[in-house]
């Protein structure tokens, strides 16, 4: 039920267009940091591409996503901004108060292997 409740409000709330993100290693050391032109560009399509994973997943992948394993991603938007952590796996999960579905689904993206490129990582 979550899964469509959230479709739902992206049909009819709209978020803006990413603006600025700034990707994060477990350290928090900054990587890399994309503001504008092509890798934007790219990292809207591929970031907008994503599609809802099971939660199962993110157990499955055990500890690697939280601490020194994981990396950050820092999206802003005209409105806001929210941090997400991200496996090269290519599972992402926003970095939420609550734990519950309503608020922080899992998410997988189409193709880590170009994503992690553009975002500057290596598997």
């Amino acid at each position: 039920m979550g899964r469509y409740f959230r479709a739902f409000l992206r049909l009819f709330f709209p978020y803006s267009e990413i603006a600025r993100v700034t990707i994060r290693d477990g350290g928090f050391q900054v990587i890399k940091e994309i503001t504008g032109g092509d890798d934007l560009a790219a990292f809207r399509r591929m970031w907008d591409d994503r599609i809802e994973a099971e939660p199962e997943l993110w157990k499955a992948a055990g500890q690697e996503f939280y601490g020194h394993g994981a990396y950050k991603l820092d999206i802003r938007r005209a409105e806001a901004g929210s941090r997400w952590l991200y496996h090269p796996s290519g599972l992402t999960k926003v970095l939420a108060i609550w734990r519950a579905i309503w608020v922080a689904p899992l998410y997988r993206l189409r193709s880590p292997q170009e994503f992690n490129k553009l975002i500057g990582i290596s598997p």
